[in-house]
Formats: structure tokens, sequence, C-alpha cells
């Protein structure tokens, strides 16, 4: 399969692979992985810059996807959003021993100025949720600060969306 070398470049970056690259398919992703388990038009609406998507509907599947011995960051929308927690609750089911949920989503990452990628436009980005107290680092749960910190990213300038 020949790829646009654009999205080669990409994929090594990541260190992902691209299935008829190398031997073997697409390889698992290792190391800190992020996960958006939100519909796929929410996650190309807005997510957190270099996640991938497993939709909540497909977690069983990420086996495939992802080494067990990584460590796994879900996320949802935002506080209101069960999700993630649900999907991390899975992942332990199924033998992933290193995944944690991020409460405040999308839109906790979001209004903190942080990278994301897509046109975010979804109204939800911009409703104020919760407390302080919601955005804990806890064995379950990582904070937006630990997230920022373990992605080596920095608030950006606030978008006129955000201010």
């Amino acid at each position: 399969m020949n790829y646009p070398r654009s999205t080669l470049a990409v994929a090594m970056l990541l260190g992902l692979s691209l299935p008829g690259c190398w031997p073997g398919g697409a390889a698992k992703h290792t190391g800190l992985v992020v996960v958006n388990v939100l519909d796929e038009p929410l996650y190309n609406d807005c997510r957190i810059a270099s996640s991938i998507n497993v939709s909540l509907d497909e977690i069983d599947l990420i086996e495939g996807k992802i080494e067990k011995n990584a460590e796994v960051i879900v996320y949802c929308s935002n506080t209101l959003c069960t999700a993630s927690g649900f999907a991390r609750d899975r992942m332990r089911t199924i033998g992933f021993a290193n995944v944690r949920a991020y409460e405040p989503g999308t839109a906790g990452w979001y209004q903190a100025g942080l990278p994301t990628e897509g046109p975010c436009q979804q109204g939800y980005l911009t409703m104020k949720m919760g407390s302080a107290e919601s955005d804990q680092s806890t064995p379950d749960t990582i904070s937006t600060q630990e997230l920022a910190e373990r992605l080596g990213v920095a608030p950006m300038a606030p978008t006129q969306a955000q201010q």
C-alpha cells in the first residue's frame, strides 16, 4: 500500500505502524497511550492532540490496538460523561493493569488551553463543569496538570472560543 510521505512521517513520529508497511501489519501502541472513547464524529471535532479513538462500543477490541502493559489514559467529553470510567473499568477487566480515566475530558483539556486537534466547535467544550476537586489525580484518575506533564505540553494562548 502506498501512503503519502506526510502520513508516514506522522506515523513514525508517533511510533505507529501502518498496515502494509511492515511485516505483521499494524503494531500495537505502547508506552503512554491516550484514548478518546467518544464516537468518531465527536473525536473528529475535538480531541487531545495525539490521542487515538476507540469508541466505547469497541472497547473490547482495544486489546488488538494497545499492548496490555501500556500506560493508558481514557477520556470522554466532560465530567458529566461516564464513558471514561466505564472504559477504564472494562479495560481492567480484560487485563489492562495500568489504566486511568481523565475525567475533565475534552472540555476540560480545551478549557485549560492545552493542545487539541480538530475544529473544536461542539457546544459542550465551553460549558463550565465541576470543581477543582473533580480534577485530582487518584489511582483511578489523572488530573489535567499531571496529564499535561506526562504528555510534555503546556497551556496555549486561549482561542476566541475559549475566552
